[in-house]
């Protein structure tokens, strides 16, 4: 949602999601993006190591790549450690309190609050065990970033111009 309202300010381009299906395809090892975003482990994926190498680097090669060409946000995936010494990147952790996600995504989802609830510590718990795995890092390690914002204002703009301003700083 931020990131997105960033972008589109920006006019630039927002990488989320569709690096899976990307590295996927460049990778040749859809097996291993379809264990990447099955949070809930519902699939019971266990992809061959090969393939999770193979898929790794396609991740890491789109994440660099799209860094190069510039104007461009990249949500997850890891990209705070794989462009973490990249001079010109900026990393931002977002962060909201529990009652936050779960208005969001009753509202956004349509869930209920166990369903919501179940669906916010799965995707905590797949995203920390994704960073832990890859890069051996904690994923709410603040060295990590170069700023964490708390968003449980439901007015958005005030973020935006701080990540703004941390942009022009930067570039």
């Amino acid at each position: 949602m931020l990131a997105e309202a960033l972008s589109a300010r920006l006019g630039w381009r927002c990488l989320g999601r569709d690096i899976i299906d990307a590295a996927a395809r460049a990778s040749g090892a859809a097996e291993a993006a379809l264990a990447d975003i099955d949070e809930l482990n519902l699939l019971g994926i266990r992809p061959p190591t090969a393939a999770k190498q193979a898929y790794r680097r396609a991740v890491e090669a789109i994440i660099r790549e799209a860094a190069a060409e510039g104007q461009v946000i990249i949500v997850g995936r890891g990209g705070q450690v794989v462009l973490g010494q990249e001079p010109s990147a900026l990393h931002v952790k977002v962060i909201a309190s529990t009652a936050r996600r779960l208005r969001y995504l009753m509202v956004r989802e349509r869930l209920d609050e166990e369903a919501a609830i179940n669906r916010i510590v799965a995707s905590d718990r797949a995203r920390a065990n994704y960073l832990r795995r890859q890069y051996g890092v904690q994923w709410l390690d603040p060295q990590l970033y170069h700023m964490m914002l708390n968003v449980d204002p439901e007015d958005l703009s005030w973020a935006q111009e701080v990540i703004l301003r941390a942009i022009e700083t930067r570039v």
